[in-house]
């Protein structure tokens, strides 16, 4: 139950911070979000749909990667470097 709970999370997590992030990011976050979220709800609720074709293993594969995938992505968004308004920022 908490491993469900924790993927629903991801999946719901990856959606919602497209409020917050700009660029590609935005939309990766929303098609990994409901890519996960889409297979955890056939999963559970409807399990005769996608476990004969993928089995178990499958059904949770494709629920975590991308919700791992999406969180090493915005872990990096996350840690960019900005420079501060007015500031000279100069490029290696």
């Amino acid at each position: 139950m908490f491993s469900m709970l924790a993927f629903l999370a991801g999946g719901v997590s990856g959606i919602t911070t497209a409020a917050v992030s700009r660029g590609p990011l935005k939309y990766i976050g929303i098609a990994f979000g409901s890519v996960a979220l889409a297979v955890w709800f056939s999963a559970a609720f409807a399990p005769h749909l996608l476990l004969p074709v993928i089995g178990n293993g499958g059904t949770e594969r494709w629920v975590a990667y991308p919700i791992m995938l999406w969180l090493m992505g915005f872990g990096g968004y996350l840690m960019r470097e900005t420079a501060a308004p007015g500031s000279q920022h100069s490029q290696p």
